[in-house]
């Protein structure tokens, strides 16, 4: 890694991050601290019910904080992240779990290129074209869900605004799983990204109950934002 980075203590172990990496704030004696109320929710869910389920995919991993989480309490991890700039921070988190796959590739409803448009943030980077503030781009590869033929119980999929693509080319995988997380995307000024609005009534109709766990907005990447939380579990 040739970029500034950091570390902090989380989950007993050093974590590796860049310096613009805002989301990961803090591991104490407290739990788990993450920077939205969804992504806390994740943590203590997978911290506290993990082990009863098979098996997690992580899509949109980052530096694989949940990579991490899920590795020491479930038996196989599959982490996704296309960056290129982010991938070799999730490659030193997990390199001590023989248990994590991880593979550098956005999931995506084809398998394609696609143009990733890296932010000011590492965990923002987005594909969606409603994403104008970006610094510089980057092509990346994309494969879908299904075309891996893998299962899991639990699948968190955190994709800055694409979400109905992963489900578009993971429809087999997830209906097959328990339970899957979801942070959904929309600009506060309504517009969604494309196939958004469809995430929500897709889960119901794949067999899923959906709570809504949180809706935030958020000044992100110089655009106000708002985000919604979903766990969906299989009724």
């Amino acid at each position: 890694m040739t970029e500034d980075y950091y570390w902090k203590m989380f989950d007993g172990e050093k974590f590796y991050y860049p310096d613009n990496y805002s989301d990961f704030t803090a591991y104490d004696v407290d739990g788990i601290k993450f920077g939205s109320t969804f992504e806390n929710c994740i943590a203590e869910y997978l911290v506290a019910g993990l082990e009863q389920y098979e098996g997690f995919i992580d899509i949109g991993a980052c530096c694989g904080a949940f990579s991490v989480l899920a590795a020491s309490r479930t038996e196989t991890v599959i982490a996704f992240e296309p960056c290129s700039k982010v991938y070799p921070f999730l490659l030193l988190n997990v390199k001590r779990f023989e248990n994590v796959r991880t593979l550098n590739v956005a999931a995506w409803s084809e398998i394609c290129e696609l143009t990733l448009k890296i932010g000011n943030d590492a965990g923002g980077n987005v594909i969606h074209d409603d994403y104008e503030n970006h610094l510089s781009t980057e092509t990346v590869k994309a494969i879908t869900l299904d075309s891996l033929n893998i299962e899991a119980d639990i699948i968190k999929i955190d994709v800055e605004g694409t979400a109905m693509k992963v489900l578009e080319g993971g429809e087999q995988t997830i209906r097959k799983a328990q339970m899957v997380f979801v942070e959904n995307h929309s600009l506060v000024q309504g517009k969604w990204p494309s196939g958004e609005a469809d995430v929500y009534p897709t889960l119901m109709e794949w067999g899923f109950g959906v709570d809504l766990v949180c809706e935030e907005k958020v000044f992100e990447h110089h655009i106000w934002k708002k985000t919604r939380g979903f766990i969906a579990e299989k009724r």
